[in-house]
C-alpha cells in the first residue's frame, strides 16, 4: 500500500484479516466489530481504505468497499463508481458488495450505473432487461444477462436507499418482480421517493399480492403517502 499507515496497525489489520478468514463465527463478529471502531475513529484513512479495496484478497477488499460505502465520502463514492464498471472482470459478489456500498453512500451519482445493471437504457426509460425483458441476441451474453440476474436484488436494494424520483419508473416496473424480496425494496424506494401515482397500483398489491409480506408493506405504503407530513396537520 502507498499510504503509510504504523507499523503497529498493519501488523493488526493482517491479524484481524486472518482471523476474519479463518476464525469461527463469534471470531469474525469480533473482528468486525474492532474494524467498526476503526472506522469511527477515523484510525484507518479514507486513502488506506481506497487502496485496499484493491487488494487481492477479497476478504480485505470487500470488507474496505463496505467501509468506503459507509463513510459516504465523494473520494469514496468516486472509488465505488470505478470499482462497479470493472464488473465483467469481478467475481459477482464482489461487484454485490459494491452495489449494497454505493446504496450506503446515499450518493445520486450511483443512480445511473445501478439502472445500467438492471438495463435501463436511453434516458432510463428504455425497455428494462434482466429477468423483466427479452433479451435481444446483440445486446446481452448470456455472461451479461447472468449478471442481471443476480444483481437485481441488490440494484433495487441500492436505489431504494439512494430515493432518487428519477429512478421510480424502474421502481415501479420491479413491483412485478417474481422475487418477494424485491418487490418490498422496490415499493421502499417508491415510498422515499414520494411517487404518489403509484398508489393505485399499491392499492392493489395491498389486496391481491400472493406474499403477506408485500400486502402489508403495499397497505402501509399507501397510508404513509396518504398522511400528510406533521407540520401539514391542524
Amino acid at each position: 500500500m502507498r499510504v503509510r499507515l504504523p507499523e503497529a496497525l498493519i501488523k493488526e489489520l493482517d491479524a484481524l484479516m486472518e482471523r476474519m478468514r479463518h476464525g469461527e463465527v463469534e471470531e469474525r463478529q469480533a473482528v468486525v466489530a474492532r474494524l467498526t471502531d476503526y472506522e469511527r475513529s477515523g484510525t484507518i484513512p479514507l486513502e488506506a481504505l481506497i487502496e485496499m479495496a484493491d487488494e487481492d484478497d477479497p476478504t480485505a477488499a470487500m470488507y474496505a468497499v463496505g467501509a468506503l460505502g459507509r463513510s459516504q465520502q465523494p473520494a469514496a463514492v468516486i472509488k465505488l463508481l470505478a470499482l462497479a464498471g470493472q464488473y465483467r472482470e469481478r467475481h459477482p459478489m464482489f461487484t454485490e458488495t459494491v452495489v449494497d456500498a454505493l446504496g450506503e453512500a446515499g450518493d445520486k451519482a450511483a443512480t445511473k450505473v445501478l439502472l445500467d445493471f438492471l438495463g435501463v437504457k436511453r434516458g432510463w426509460r428504455g425497455s428494462l432487461l434482466g429477468l423483466l425483458g427479452k433479451f435481444r441476441k446483440k445486446q446481452a451474453t448470456e455472461q451479461e444477462k447472468a449478471f442481471r440476474a443476480y444483481i437485481v436484488l441488490p440494484a433495487i436494494r441500492a436505489l431504494a436507499k439512494l430515493a432518487d424520483r428519477r429512478a421510480a419508473e424502474a421502481l415501479g416496473q420491479y413491483l412485478n418482480h417474481e422475487d418477494p424480496l424485491v418487490r418490498w425494496h422496490a415499493i421502499q424506494g417508491i415510498v422515499k421517493c414520494g411517487r404518489t401515482e403509484f398508489i393505485p397500483r399499491l392499492e392493489r398489491m395491498g389486496s391481491n399480492d400472493s406474499a403477506e409480506l408485500i400486502r402489508e408493506a403495499a397497505r402501509i405504503a399507501v397510508q404513509s403517502m396518504q398522511t400528510p407530513p406533521p407540520e401539514f396537520v391542524n
